[in-house]
């Protein structure tokens, strides 16, 4: 197992060389291992630290179904579902609507796999209490999912759904998230989930 320093800094390093070596690991090795400290640093008090995370968790992703493990991506999947989507931490579930967006953006995982494990989970955050998790919902789906070709194609059966909650948060109490839901991408200056704090 690697070590984790309590200093930042040394947690990035290591998140950053994790994502470089992931492939010299087994699938079932990253599972065992790399998973957990993945994990666990989604949750780190330091924002930079949790956006190399959330690139690791990507990463580690794009390993389970790049080698045919949809077994232990559909496993990895729950956990994420159950430790942020499900946090009673806001910032936790505004961590599942950037990693959501990181996966769709980077796509790292069949989208068929992400329509029935994750989608209905994000669109399910348009209720969430907290104002800014609703933002990045609206950004997660305007920015990134409408922009992909497989979404926004003719006879998708997931478009639907995604449409129908984008046009419901244009009229949220929120003006932010009546602003992000409403506002076309500016495709020139797209930035990446991981370019964004999650405080």
């Amino acid at each position: 197992m690697v070590p984790v320093s309590p200093n930042g800094g040394s947690k990035k390093q290591i998140l950053r060389q994790l994502i470089l070596i992931l492939e010299l690991y087994s699938p079932k090795d990253v599972y065992d291992y790399l998973r957990v400290l993945a994990l666990m640093l989604c949750s780190d008090k330091v924002s930079e630290v949790r956006w190399i995370a959330f690139k690791l968790i990507v990463e580690i992703l794009r390993k389970f179904y790049a080698n045919g493990e949809s077994e232990l991506g559909i496993n990895f999947i729950n956990e994420l579902i159950v430790q942020f989507r499900h946090s009673p931490k806001w910032v936790g579930r505004q961590a599942f609507a950037f990693i959501c967006q990181a996966v769709v953006q980077e796509e790292c995982m069949p989208a068929d796999q992400f329509v029935t494990h994750l989608l209905p989970n994000l669109l399910s955050l348009a209720s969430d209490p907290v104002p800014n998790v609703r933002v990045l919902l609206a950004k997660a789906l305007k920015q990134t999912l409408l922009e992909k070709a497989y979404f926004t194609s003719l006879g998708n059966p997931h478009l639907d759904a995604v449409e129908k909650t984008v046009q419901a948060m244009q009229l949220d109490r929120d003006q932010d998230v009546r602003f992000f839901s409403t506002a076309e991408p500016k495709r020139h200056l797209r930035s990446t989930p991981l370019e964004q704090s999650v405080d």
